[in-house]
């Protein structure tokens, strides 16, 4: 009985834990949690060897805070979307289901805590900086996203804001991070659009102004075409002037993608596969970080 009774109890903590893994968009965490330690090593340690750079544990400490911040952040996001969510993607509503509010909002500030206390241990100026994401984070969720045109560029905004973090730790700025963000921000907000035009009808029923409900869903298309031409811009500049050897192969990928999201959102308006393009994208961006 006893082992049954444990069997079934274990069942449901992985069950529980896994629920939260989709909530914090475990992926997302992993795919950011790659893009920063490529970031250390090659934008901001670039004189020090890999393995020099992997033994500074303060970097752990960091990123580890980071990414709890972000988990944070995508916690009190899906608190405050529930209502658009059950509109939009019903079967992927977490909140009354699999996991409690009451367990969330535990979850957010345990998060924040050890974050807080990971900060503080790496420098207080990194303290600060980290501290003010989370602020901005909860802002947005709440506020910030509800406002005329904020809500995708501030979500990009955010989305790069940890690389300024790493950058306050290792007191530098660097021009490879700056061309690496410009490349991804556009790819972001591109994403962040496409985001909206795909769940539109939830942002409707709450009264939420997204782009393409402020400026429609025909001119909000034709910004992400704008933005993929704006991005092939970039491409060509970086291979005719910052790249060389045989990630320029890569980089006429992206190129290749844009060329089908210009397809794909100026002509057949299929929003599901661009938003899946644009996942390539921002994947084939953060493994390119090497040769930026």
């Amino acid at each position: 009985m006893s082992a049954r009774f444990f069997n079934r109890r274990l069942r449901y903590v992985l069950y529980k834990f896994w629920a939260l893994l989709g909530l914090v968009r475990w992926y997302n965490i992993l795919l950011m949690t790659v893009a920063l330690y490529l970031s250390a090593i090659y934008f901001f340690n670039p004189e020090e060897s890999i393995r020099a750079t992997l033994l500074d544990y303060r970097l752990h400490l960091s990123i580890i805070a980071l990414i709890l911040f972000i988990a944070s952040g995508f916690i009190i996001n899906a608190f405050y979307d529930v209502e658009k969510d059950m509109i939009n993607r019903p079967r992927a509503t977490f909140f009354d289901r699999h996991i409690s509010r009451t367990f969330s909002f535990n979850c957010y500030f345990l998060f924040n805590a050890i974050a807080a206390i990971l900060s503080l241990f790496v420098d207080w100026q990194v303290l600060v900086i980290n501290s003010l994401f989370a602020i901005v984070l909860w802002l947005y969720s709440h506020k910030l996203r509800k406002v005329k045109y904020l809500g995708e560029i501030g979500a990009a905004m955010l989305t790069v804001a940890p690389f300024f973090s790493l950058a306050t730790y290792y007191q530098e700025v660097t021009l490879k991070m700056f061309e690496f963000i410009a490349l991804i921000f556009v790819y972001i907000i591109g994403r962040e659009i496409v985001k909206k035009l795909i769940g539109i009808r939830g942002d409707i029923i709450i009264g939420e102004q997204s782009l393409p409900i402020v400026m429609g869903e025909k001119r909000a298309s034709g910004f992400i075409v704008f933005l993929a031409l704006v991005s092939l811009a970039q491409i060509a500049f970086f291979i005719r002037f910052l790249l060389h050897g045989y990630i320029d192969y890569v980089f006429y990928s992206m190129a290749v993608i844009l060329g089908l999201i210009i397809y794909q959102e100026g002509v057949r308006k299929d929003h599901t596969t661009v938003n899946r393009l644009y996942k390539v994208l921002i994947i084939l961006c953060i493994l390119s970080i090497p040769f930026i």
